[in-house]
């Protein structure tokens, strides 16, 4: 499957651009799954409706979609009728629990080469090994019951979203604790993985 992995989206067009460029087709013919679960809690997600903004205003034919509650086969017909799965951001342990629940991650794990997975912040954090990485700048954070954090695992590394110079410090001390190599994402920058090939796109 290919992969894009971010901490804002597409704020930054050379993202857009590499998203347009996966997904193989022109934007108007590219059917879009927005799942929206990871923003549920969040109190004012204007960022979500940023982001479905931009995708519909490049061409993007958008679905809006939650996960939360759906039963496996449902899940797995969306996804199946859909080329882009993009994922937006919000709270990561209440999407982790909600794609646990509704078999999602087993049915991404099995798509093929055709698909595009589109993370966003937490949507990014999931398609690691682990989304502890969404307690080491919010120790506190509402892990919503879970205790067990495995993530999908559709990367062998773990990311570092929204990272900043402030962040230097937290970042190398939790890169030398983690058992998988740590990457810092900026809110400009995505790591784009196409045929077993990654690469990073900056701004």
């Amino acid at each position: 499957m290919k992969l894009l992995l971010t901490s804002q989206g597409t704020t930054n067009k050379k993202v857009m651009d590499e998203l347009i460029k996966l997904s193989g087709k022109l934007p108007r013919n590219t059917k879009l799954l927005f799942i929206t679960t990871a923003a549920k809690p969040i109190e004012n997600p204007d960022y979500m409706y940023r982001e479905r903004e931009r995708l519909e205003d490049t061409g993007f034919i958008v679905e809006e979609y939650d996960i939360e509650g759906k039963p496996a086969d449902e899940v797995k017909k969306e996804i199946d009728l859909n080329d882009v799965i993009f994922v937006i951001g919000g709270e990561p342990f209440y999407l982790l629990k909600a794609v646990r629940g509704s078999g999602f991650d087993q049915i991404i794990k099995n798509l093929g080469d055709e698909k595009l997975y589109v993370g966003a912040s937490a949507g990014t954090y999931i398609s690691c090994p682990s989304v502890e990485m969404g307690l080491w700048k919010k120790p506190n954070r509402n892990t919503y019951g879970l205790t067990d954090f495995t993530g999908m695992g559709l990367v062998d590394f773990m990311v570092m979203a929204h990272y900043e110079e402030k962040y230097k410090e937290l970042f190398r001390e939790k890169s030398k604790g983690s058992n998988y190599e740590v990457c810092a994402l900026t809110d400009e920058q995505a790591i784009s993985i196409s045929n077993g090939e990654m690469k990073f796109i900056n701004f």
